[in-house]
C-alpha cells in the first residue's frame, strides 16, 4: 500500500492554524493554583538520592554453579598443561632413581650395540671400520659419549652422538692420556682428565665446541695425577682424587668448572695406607665414600663440614673396597675380598648388615667393575677373572650371567 505523501503537510498546516503563537486562556489560572501547592517531601521518592545498583537486589549464584565454574577453569589449566608438556620431551632428573633403559655396550671388535634386557635382543649403535669404545650415556639418556681411535691412527678422539647412534660429531681435538670421563648434569659439557705440558688437568669441552683448561694444583705443588672426576648436581663444581710421588701426597679436591676455588675436601695425606682409594660421590653430592687401603675400611666424608666417619657394616672379615652409591644415597654397593675370593656386597650406607649378591670370583687385578641400574633395584657387573657379565639384585641372589660378549662394563640408559 502507497500513503499519501501529502498528509503530513496538510496534518502540519491544520495544528498551525487551530494554535497559532498565542499562549491558552487558562495560563495565569494554571500558575496561580501550582505556586500554592507544597513540593513531595524527599523520602517518598528515594530513588532520586540512592545508587540504581544498589536498591537492586540480585539472586546467589547457587553452589552447584560455582563448582561447575571452578571444575571449568581446572580443566583449561589442565589442558593448557598437557599442551606445554608435550611440546618438550619429557627427562629423568639428572640424579636420583630414574626407569630402566637398554645397555649400551662395547664389543671386543670396537663397535657399540644397545642390548634391551627385556627381550635379550642386541641392536647396532655404532658398527663401521672405526674402533669405538667406552660407551657412556648422558644423565637425561639422550646422548652418547664414546672414545674413537681411527685405524692406523696413535691417538683417540672423544665423540659425541645421539642414543640411537645419528648425528656422530667430534667432541674435542685428539687428546692423549684421556680418563676420568664423567658428563656434566645438563648433559652439556664434558669433564675428563688429561695431561697439559706435563701438568695433570682436568678439561671441560662443551657441546659448542668450547674447551676449559681447568689446572689442579694442590697446594704449592702440582698434582701429578688427577682421576675420579665428578660432576656436583650444581653443575659448577667437580671432584677428584689428585695425588703426588714429589712428597708423596694423596688428596680429595673441590674445584669449579672454571678453576677457582681449588680447596681440599680432607687435609692431603703423605700416608700411602691413606690415599682415598676410589672416591665415589653421593648422589646429592654432599658426601664423598672412598676406600682406605689399610685394612680395606670404607669411609665417608660430609664435604661442607669435612667430617670423616667410618660406617661398620657386619660381617667384615675382608677388606672393603671400591664404594658406589645406589640413586637414592641410602644404600652403598662395594667389593668385598676375602681369602682370595671376591664378591659384591650391598649395605646401608650408614652402616649395617650387608647382603651378598652375585657369584664370588678369584681375584685378580681390576677386580670388579659395577654400577647401580638407574631404579637402584639391580647392578650390572664385569668381572676382570673371566670377563663375565652379570645382571645381580641389589637385594641378594645369584644374579644372571648374560651370555653376549662386553668388551667392558657396559652404560646403562636413564628414562624418565
Amino acid at each position: 500500500m502507497t500513503m499519501r505523501d501529502d498528509f503530513t503537510g496538510t496534518l502540519s498546516a491544520w495544528l498551525d492554524e487551530q494554535a497559532g503563537h498565542r499562549t491558552p486562556d487558562y495560563l495565569d489560572e494554571t500558575l496561580a493554583r501550582t505556586s500554592r501547592i507544597r513540593q513531595r517531601p524527599a523520602w517518598s521518592s528515594l530513588e532520586r538520592f540512592l545508587p540504581m545498583q544498589t536498591s537492586l537486589r540480585l539472586l546467589p549464584l547457587p553452589r552447584i554453579a560455582w563448582l561447575l565454574v571452578i571444575l571449568g577453569l581446572l580443566i583449561a589449566v589442565a589442558a593448557t598443561a598437557l599442551l606445554t608438556s608435550g611440546s618438550r620431551p619429557r627427562l629423568p632428573a639428572p640424579f636420583g632413581p630414574a626407569r630402566n633403559g637398554a645397555l649400551l655396550y662395547a664389543t671386543p671388535d670396537g663397535n657399540i650395540y644397545a642390548l634391551d634386557l627385556a627381550t635379550g635382543t642386541p641392536t647396532a649403535v655404532l658398527a663401521g671400520p672405526e674402533i669405538d669404545l667406552r660407551p657412556i650415556l648422558s644423565s637425561d639418556g639422550l646422548r652418547l659419549l664414546f672414545d674413537r681411535t681411527v685405524s692406523g691412527a696413535t691417538s683417540h678422539a672423544l665423540m659425541v652422538a645421539n642414543a640411537d647412534g645419528s648425528q656422530v660429531r667430534p667432541l674435542t681435538a685428539p687428546v692423549a692420556n684421556v680418563d676420568s670421563i664423567a658428563w656434566s648434569p645438563d648433559g652439556l659439557h664434558v669433564s675428563m682428565s688429561s695431561d697439559a705440558d706435563d701438568v695433570a688437568a682436568i678439561r671441560v669441552a662443551g657441546l659448542d665446541g668450547t674447551t676449559v683448561l681447568v689446572l689442579a694444583q694442590a697446594g704449592a705443588t702440582a698434582t701429578e695425577a688427577i682421576e675420579d672426576v665428578q660432576w656436583q648436581p650444581d653443575g659448577r663444581h667437580l671432584i677428584f682424587r689428585g695425588w703426588s710421588t714429589k712428597l708423596p701426597s694423596f688428596g680429595l679436591y673441590s674445584v669449579q668448572s672454571d678453576g677457582a676455588d681449588l680447596r681440599p675436601i680432607v687435609p692431603a695425606t703423605t700416608d700411602p695406607a691413606r690415599e682415598f682409594g676410589r672416591p665415589a660421590l653421593s648422589p646429592d653430592g654432599s658426601r664423598v665414600a672412598y676406600t682406605v687401603s689399610a685394612g680395606g675400611a670404607i669411609h665417608i666424608v660430609d664435604i661442607a663440614s669435612g667430617i670423616d666417619d667410618t660406617p661398620s657394616f657386619a660381617g667384615a672379615n675382608g677388606a672393603n673396597l671400591s664404594p658406589i652409591w645406589s640413586p637414592d644415597g641410602r644404600s652403598l654397593a662395594f667389593q668385598r675380598v676375602t681369602g682370595g675370593e671376591i664378591q659384591i656386597v650391598v649395605a646401608p650406607a650408614i652402616g649395617g648388615t650387608v647382603v651378598a649378591t652375585g657369584p664370588s670370583m678369584p681375584l685378580t687385578e681390576g677386580g670388579v667393575a659395577v654400577a647401580f641400574s638407574p631404579d637402584g633395584r639391580q647392578l650390572v657387573a664385569r668381572y676382570a677373572s673371566d670377563g663375565s657379565t652379570w645382571i645381580l639384585d641389589a637385594l641378594g641372589g645369584p644374579g644372571a650371567r648374560q651370555a653376549l660378549a662386553f668388551g667392558e662394563l657396559p652404560s646403562w640408559q636413564r628414562l624418565p
